[in-house]
């Protein structure tokens, strides 16, 4: 247990390290938080709700959200998850990513 546990620190050390890699992916979802995926899915949705100005749906994205541990932060273009993880975020344009 302990071995293992040597070990995925010392991955996320590297994964964490390397350039351009989203905060994200640095690490994993935490009990009873989305996957990094479905997040990441879910603020390209408002991105592009909000470029349309559908704030309605931007506004229920956002709730949905936060129901799930994670704020948005428009001025910083950053977000953040209950469970640690966090990021830019992304444009919407960027292409899905699997859930």
């Amino acid at each position: 247990d302990a071995l293992v546990q040597y070990y995925a620190a010392a991955v996320q050390q590297q994964v964490a390290a390397v350039p351009g890699l989203p905060a994200a992916v640095s690490q994993p979802a935490g009990p009873g938080t989305p996957s990094t995926g479905w997040l990441t899915n879910r603020l390209v949705e408002r991105e592009k709700a909000r470029i349309e100005k559908n704030f309605a749906e931007a506004d229920r994205l956002r709730q949905l959200l936060r129901q799930n541990g994670v704020e948005v932060d428009d001025r910083e273009r950053t977000w953040s998850c209950r469970d640690g993880r966090k990021g830019a975020r992304p444009n919407h344009n960027d292409p899905p990513e699997p859930e």
